[in-house]
């Protein structure tokens, strides 16, 4: 066995020391074997974000090591607070999860911690506790670059996507009003004057064309867990697009642009939405029947086409189109640790 030589080839090194620790389930016994051992794996939220005064369910993941079935015990504590437990029963190798209905009343960073009480022949107390943090919003906060911004303030879209996010203006409590929205021109995401580093999802509404900075700025926000939302218009300029946020296949769109498709309004019959994926998150509002029966009748007169053999491992279509070629409408993929949705048409401005 060359572990032998290597340990003492570096106990020889001036300055060096070297300890051994067994973490067998029977080192003192030098028996071998294996031990039974239940594990906190990890926490996370049910939503991408928590906000305040607003209920949010804490998960908690464990495993099951061991050959038996077994019930733990997990204890989610809040800043070191009164604890709420929940029984949880595990069968051999199996997972669970354990989930904590909460409502945070005050904003800023929490600490979280699960663990594991009572449990009985456990081999390995290290790992019966999990910690981490989370930040508590008030609101959402959103970017919208609204690409049509500079013609007719009617046909713009910061107006339609306050309309849709924030009808309240900003007055409403948070569980009326998640969102806190700020619009923007395009240059002020071309010329970095706002960054999406400061919120938590940017909206590319038919922005025309992107450039190096802008497109470093959204992936470093990507990379940093934050959401990233993009319709195309009229006013896009598919190669621009495609340079920038497709690159050499591996930007955050997770496909090539072709050419545009569709007909003016009244010009030709409309395709309409049809739902690929009708569990996927983004679709969750449209629970029920007949929000999805509403939705899949609007009708679609004019989108970017996108090249098939083009898409990234990971891209999933959600939403495609009654047209011939059933093109896709919304794309979502996992980019860093953020997402993406691409629209590849866009919601019609107030007229």
């Amino acid at each position: 066995c060359a572990l032998p030589i290597l340990l003492d080839a570096l106990r020889k090194r001036d300055g060096t020391q070297v300890f051994v620790i067994d973490l067998g389930p029977f080192a003192d016994k030098r028996t071998g074997g294996l031990a039974d051992n239940v594990q906190v794996t990890g926490i996370h939220l049910d939503q991408p974000l928590a906000l305040a005064r607003v209920p949010v369910t804490v998960v908690a993941t464990l495993k099951n090591r061991g050959s038996a079935t077994t019930s733990a015990q997990a204890t989610l504590e809040v800043d070191g607070g009164e604890p709420v437990r929940k029984v949880v029963k595990l069968e051999p190798g199996a997972e669970a999860e354990a989930e904590f209905p909460i409502t945070f009343r005050e904003t800023g960073r929490r600490k979280l911690r699960v663990s594991l009480q009572n449990l009985q022949d456990d081999g390995l107390e290290a790992d019966d506790s999990y910690e981490q943090t989370i930040e508590v919003r008030e609101r959402i906060r959103v970017l919208l670059i609204d690409g049509a911004a500079d013609d007719d303030p009617l046909r713009a879209y910061g107006a339609l996507f306050r309309a849709i996010l924030d009808p309240t203006q900003g007055q409403g409590t948070p569980d009326v009003t998640q969102f806190e929205v700020t619009v923007k021109d395009p240059l002020a995401l071309l010329s970095g004057q706002e960054s999406p580093m400061n919120f938590d999802l940017t909206v590319l509404a038919d922005v025309d064309r992107l450039n190096e900075r802008a497109t470093t700025e959204l992936q470093k926000a990507l990379q940093a867990g934050k959401g990233l939302l993009v319709t195309l218009g009229e006013h896009v300029d598919v190669d621009s697009y495609n340079l920038q946020l497709h690159g050499a296949s591996d930007g955050p769109m997770p496909f090539r642009l072709g050419v545009r498709r569709g007909s003016t309004q009244g010009s030709a019959l409309p395709s309409t939405p049809v739902f690929a994926k009708a569990e996927h998150p983004a679709l969750r509002e449209f629970d029920e029947d007949v929000y999805r029966e509403v939705a899949q009748a609007i009708p679609v007169y004019q989108w970017i086409g996108t090249v098939p053999d083009s898409f990234r491992e990971g891209a999933e279509v959600v939403v495609k189109l009654t047209d011939r070629d059933q093109s896709p409408l919304l794309v979502t993929a996992p980019f860093g640790e953020g997402r993406v949705a691409f629209l590849t048409s866009t919601p019609a401005p107030a007229e």
